[in-house]
């Protein structure tokens, strides 16, 4: 059967192609379908686009892909994976696959289905392109079911979990997972279920809230416990794991990583809202800090305080890169001066607006230079935190001694 090519392309950046319009996609559902099935391209970089010339530069005069301390002493060989430049697309090409998985959220709560899709390392040349949302969002980046490329990061696969915002979907921020899997991560993310821009419940169910957190732990799950057949399975490293969201994601962020739930807000809550029974007030209670979890990026959003009171996030203690927009006020200056005392670095890309994180809208900002900054600063903060890569490129994007794109504020706190 014939699968029409995507229509939502990003004009701009073949490499970082985006999927744009989400509500438009919606109401244009039935008239999608420019024609052809199959996508063949050379590799993640064809045709990319040269808005980070200057920042691949910079980057790679920071390293040469060896390390020589004093003079005359043996050089060290680092590993190939630390020589890629975390602005550009890796060497592989990517895979799309999706699961099904049922689990039980907490005591009491009805069994709940959600799809877990999955980006991986591919070293193949074309493939059919994955459909995120029922034929409405089309990735021709990323092909169903490709072949696994090997391993090449001390044998496994490194993990970036993402949960999507209101109303998204799994793929609202695929140009990111794609470039961690380019560069030889897994990438997961769920499908929220019941909040979905196909499926969407209106208010939001009270267990909702906790829902995420459990989506995402339950999406490490299955990457945990795959069948001994299945090409992935016990070669994907979930005992560290660096998690993002967007906008509503950003409250499934906080909580997975160990931020506490004000009891009385939690309360509030239900009463507004049908009521909680008293497994899910306790399952509130208890947290959803999930240990494998290690480092964490908010995008485009803020800590719900009503929900997290005013330090819940003092218990928080692995680092957090926030991203934002200048042109999308959501909190993320509050955010940031609300959470002393836990290792905060956060950076706001002038004229960056909401969906500078997602599906590339964004008149203010060029939607490929936002994608490669985002891109960069992403990979840079996991390799650091997951991978331990301490690495001149690595450090110094991160404490802002090389700063490539004057559209970067840049602030930390410990």
């Amino acid at each position: 059967m014939q699968r029409p090519a995507p229509c939502l392309s990003n004009p701009h950046n073949r490499a970082s192609s985006v999927l744009f319009g989400c509500i438009a996609a919606l109401t244009a559902m039935a008239a999608l379908g420019c024609g052809g099935e199959e996508e063949t391209v050379p590799g993640p970089d064809a045709g990319a686009d040269t808005s980070a010339d200057a920042a691949t530069d910079v980057m790679e005069d920071a390293t040469d892909g060896s390390s020589q301390g004093d003079a005359g002493a043996d050089v060290v060989e680092v590993p190939e994976w630390m020589t890629w430049d975390v602005a550009e697309a890796g060497p592989y090409t990517i895979g799309h696959r999706v699961l099904e998985h049922t689990y039980v959220a907490y005591e009491g709560d009805e069994p709940r289905t959600i799809r877990v899709h999955v980006w991986y390392p591919s070293t193949d040349t074309s493939g059919l392109q994955s459909d995120y949302l029922a034929g409405a969002f089309l990735d021709e980046l990323a092909w169903e079911n490709a072949a696994l490329a090997a391993p090449v990061i001390d044998g496994r696969y490194p993990v970036h979990v993402y949960s999507h915002g209101h109303q998204g979907f799994a793929g609202t921020s695929a140009f990111l997972m794609r470039h961690f899997a380019s560069h030889g991560w897994v990438a997961v993310a769920p499908d929220h279920t019941n909040n979905l821009l196909t499926q969407n419940l209106e208010p939001r169910p009270r267990d909702l809230f906790w829902h995420r957190h459990s989506d995402v732990s339950e999406s490490l799950n299955v990457l945990e416990n795959l069948p001994a057949e299945d090409p992935l399975a016990g070669l994907v490293d979930t005992s560290r794991v660096v998690m993002s969201g967007h906008s509503f994601g950003v409250h499934s962020v906080w909580g997975s990583i160990g931020a506490t739930y004000d009891m009385d807000g939690v309360r509030e809550m239900c009463s507004n809202n049908e009521g909680c029974s008293d497994a899910l007030l306790a399952t509130f209670e208890a947290g959803a800090r999930d240990e494998r979890i290690v480092a964490a990026m908010p995008l485009a959003g803020s800590i719900n305080r009503d929900l997290f009171g005013a330090d819940g996030h003092a218990s928080v203690t692995v680092p957090v890169l926030a991203m934002s927009g200048t042109e999308d006020q959501v909190g993320a200056d509050r955010q940031f001066a609300e959470t002393q005392g836990v290792s905060v670095l956060w950076i706001d890309l002038a004229g960056g607006c909401h969906q500078t994180f997602a599906l590339g809208y964004c008149d203010t900002l060029d939607p490929a230079l936002g994608f490669t900054i985002v891109n960069a600063w992403a990979l840079a903060f996991a390799r650091m935190h997951v991978l331990n890569d301490s690495s001149a490129p690595v450090v110094g994007l991160l404490d802002n001694s090389i700063s490539p794109w004057p559209e970067v504020a840049f602030q930390q706190h410990d």
